[in-house]
């Protein structure tokens, strides 16, 4: 999934800094992402669902959706 759609400064998407995607919002680093799905992929079997709340940019919400492949669901809010 390319960060670079997600963000304001496609040129910034890749540095290891969070990226101001709006008014008092930002997306999180590219390492608290990939953390953060380390630690969930165990939980997100194919067919499976996903509820990302505070989903912002929605970057992290079309990731999990990857995850749980076109069987499954993943919702941002």
């Amino acid at each position: 999934m390319d960060r670079g759609h997600f963000v304001r400064e496609p040129a910034e998407a890749y540095e290891d800094a969070p990226q101001t995607i709006g008014s008092a919002a930002t997306i999180s680093a590219p390492h608290m992402h990939a953390h953060c799905l380390e630690l969930l992929e165990p939980f997100l079997p194919c067919g499976g669902a996903a509820l990302d709340v505070g989903s912002g940019s929605g970057y992290l919400t079309a990731v999990l959706s990857r995850l749980v492949g076109p069987g499954g669901r993943a919702v941002g809010v």
